[in-house]
Formats: C-alpha cells, structure tokens, sequence
C-alpha cells in the first residue's frame, strides 16, 4: 500500500499538501514540529567545562584514595616483595643465575616518612657451591640457584623488620634483599656456560648477576639521593659485603655508606675445612676485575681485604654462637660442638686481633658479644649489655658515625650485667 496526499483547506482559505501515512488515514494526524536544538554553542561550551571540572576533581579523589592505600600497605606491610631485574639490563651484562635461564632478582620493602631517603641494602648468607655436581644441587632450591618458583613476597625479619618495636633504627628505612642465585654471594667471574656430566649448562658469573642488579636498581628507584646506605652482608654475604663495598658505593654513588658484617668477616681461606680452593677455581674469582690482584685464596681473607684502601666505615657485630666461619674453616658440626671444642673463643680472640692489627688504618668498630641475640629494640634485663648498654644502641650509634674507632666485649656471663 502506497501512502497518499490529501488536501485541506486551511482558515486563510489556501491549501496544504499533507503527508499522511495510509495506517491513519481516517485518524487525526498533527503536524510535526521541530524543536530547538539543545546543544547551543554556548551550552556546549558550558557542559564541556562543567563535564571536565567533575572529571578532574573525581581523577584527584582517586588518587588520593590510591595514595592512602599506598600508605597505609606500606605501613602495615611487613614483608619484601619480589623483583625481577628487566630481561633488557640482564642481557647486557649476560647475568643469569646458576641455572643458566632465570633472570636474576631481589626482594624489596619502600621506605616512609623520613626512611624514604635511607636505605638498607643486605647480602645475605648463601650456599657456596665448589664442584659442578654440588652446584647442580642447587638449582632446583629457588634463591640458592634459581628465580624459578620464587615466592612473590619473602618475610623480613630481624635488622630488615619494619616493627618499630623490634628494629627502631631501621624500621622505617627502604630495604633491599639481594638473592645471590650464583653459588659465589656475587664473587664468580664464570664468562661462559660450564657442563656438568650430565650435559647441564651451569653459570657461574656472581659478578655480572650484582652489576646487573645494582644498575636494575639504580633505575627503578631514587636510591641516588638518598641520605644514608647501609650495606649488610651476614655469613658468607659478609665476605661479598667487605670485597664490594667500594664497588658499591662508587657505583651507587652516595656520600654516606657504611658498611655492616655479621657472622662471617674472619673467614679464613688457610684453616678452611671447606675446599676453598675448588670454589676459587672453579668460579674464576681470579678472573674478578672488582677484586684487585685477586691472584689467589688470600684475597678472601679478612686480613687481605681490610688491607684495601676504603673511605666509608666498617662496624662488625658478632653474637652467640658464628655457625658459618666455624662450621666452615673448622669443621664443627653445632652450637655446642664449637664451643666445647674452643672454636669460638678461638674466632673471638682472632677477630679481636684483626680489629687491633687494623686499628689506626681504618674506621673499624668491633661489637662481640658471647650470647645468643638477636636485633630488637626492646631490652631486657637478660639481654647482654656492654658498658651499661645494649648491643642495639651501641650498633645505633656506629651506624649513627658518633662512634669512630672502637671495640666492644661483653663479659661472657650473657645475664645483662655487660663489662
């Protein structure tokens, strides 16, 4: 059916042509009409602005409600989260772990309030492997030889606690744990892959995996302006911490760096139960451009590396019982197998003379107590205390540069009454 047109005649006696469509042909039909636009340029410009004041005050709203849960994560936080260093860094200085596939990584906890520009970087103990079927064993445990399977997040406790009531000085700081995933705490310089008898392809370059962090570091974060670095290394990172600390602190940049060893700084390569030897060779530590005439097993020893000239100071803390040194160049098997065999009074008196031989060299701040303790803020009348103190402030205050060249003994009688 084909709509028509019909005529009408209107008041003024004219005519109209007008549409009607067939459905509603015997059916009232008004005119349409149209209306005004409402979209005026003026109106326009109006809702624009109007739509771009909402728009920016709800974008500020969100953030600041990101930036309170930022906040109040970081606050309550207590733990490190995991970070991959970019394949981009990792390819170019060829740092792998000692699998020979993962990239490298370490774990972080941001700062607040005025830790944000402190920072507390730590190397911890790590298994060092001297033999290719030993290192192999390593690299199916996540963060001994490989980033594979590695928790996302890695509790913190002790010095890298955030509870103020545990760990007042540091608490607030930025901290990093580094994971050295090469079997040499960051000493190897493997430059290319080595078999084992089962055709598996191990990497033993400790130094590229540091380098590649530090740079990974540096560009991701504002550690550059930062205030103050500690460098932490305990066990077997102790010994990394002292032969890098210059490396570190040139690389990082920063004015005010200070280097802390736990547990581990006499390490010594000539009464080792542990074949230093292998590990030497075998991670081509010679090879090390980092370590200076590092032509043989001395250069690992405590005495050789305090012999190298460093301008930032070192303070080292040694309580109860030192497993890896004693375990490691004695051979003791526990606590109270060092200690009834002499092995600690042994480590003590050593360390003593170390601090002695090196007094007028260097700023050296010796802290040995006999009794097991560890890091917290809160004392007890039970904790050793030197000189009416507690080990926590005596660390606070070398760590603080209002200590400059000291030592510190406890009495041995590890009930609070100190010497």
């Amino acid at each position: 059916m084909i709509p028509y047109l019909e005529q009408r005649r209107d008041m003024a006696s004219s005519y109209t042509m007008v549409y009607v469509p067939v459905g509603n042909r015997h059916k009232g039909f008004s005119k349409p009409t149209i209306s005004v636009g409402y979209c005026t340029p003026k109106r326009c410009l109006v809702a624009i602005a109007v739509s771009m004041v909402i728009g920016t005050v709800i974008i500020q709203l969100l953030l600041s409600f990101r930036h309170y849960l930022r906040d109040i994560h970081l606050r309550t936080d207590k733990d490190g989260e995991l970070v991959i260093i970019s394949k981009k860094i990792a390819s170019k200085h060829n740092a792998v772990c000692l699998d020979g596939s993962s990239v490298p990584g370490y774990y972080m906890k941001e700062g607040i309030d005025e830790g944000e520009q402190k920072w507390l970087i730590m190397i911890p103990h790590s298994d060092w492997c001297n033999s290719m079927e030993d290192c192999r064993s390593s690299i199916t445990s996540p963060l001994k030889g490989t980033m594979k399977k590695a928790p996302v997040t890695l509790q913190f406790t002790d010095i890298l606690s955030s509870d103020p009531a545990e760990n007042a000085y540091f608490a607030d700081w930025n901290m990093i744990r580094l994971v050295p995933c090469s079997g040499s705490s960051y000493l190897g310089n493997g430059s290319v892959p080595q078999s084992d008898n089962y055709n598996k392809e191990l990497r033993l370059n400790g130094a590229a995996v540091l380098a590649a962090t530090l740079e990974h570091i540096i560009s991701t974060t504002d550690i550059s302006k930062s205030k103050q670095v500690v460098l932490y290394g305990e066990g077997s990172g102790a010994i990394s911490a002292l032969a890098y600390t210059n490396y570190i602190k040139s690389t990082l940049f920063v004015p005010n760096f200070t280097t802390l060893l736990s547990s581990g700084l006499l390490f010594d390569t000539r009464k080792s139960h542990f074949n230093v030897d292998k590990f030497f060779q075998l991670h081509n530590i010679k090879g090390n451009t980092v370590l200076r005439n590092c032509d043989s097993l001395t250069c690992l020893n405590a005495e050789q590396l305090l012999r190298s000239p460093r301008t930032s100071p070192v303070v080292v803390y040694t309580v109860g019982v030192p497993l890896w040194p004693l375990t490691t160049m004695y051979g003791c098997q526990n606590e109270t197998d060092c200690t009834a065999k002499g092995y600690r009074e042994k480590y003590f008196k050593a360390v003593t003379g170390l601090h002695t031989q090196h007094l007028q060299i260097r700023k050296l701040i010796t802290i040995l107590s006999h009794c097991d303790w560890s890091l917290k803020t809160t004392v007890t009348k039970e904790d050793p205390r030197i000189v009416n103190r507690s080990i926590y402030e005596i660390l606070v205050e070398s760590l603080s540069g209002n200590v400059k060249t000291a030592i510190y003994i406890d009495n041995g009688d590890c009930k609070g009454k100190g010497s």
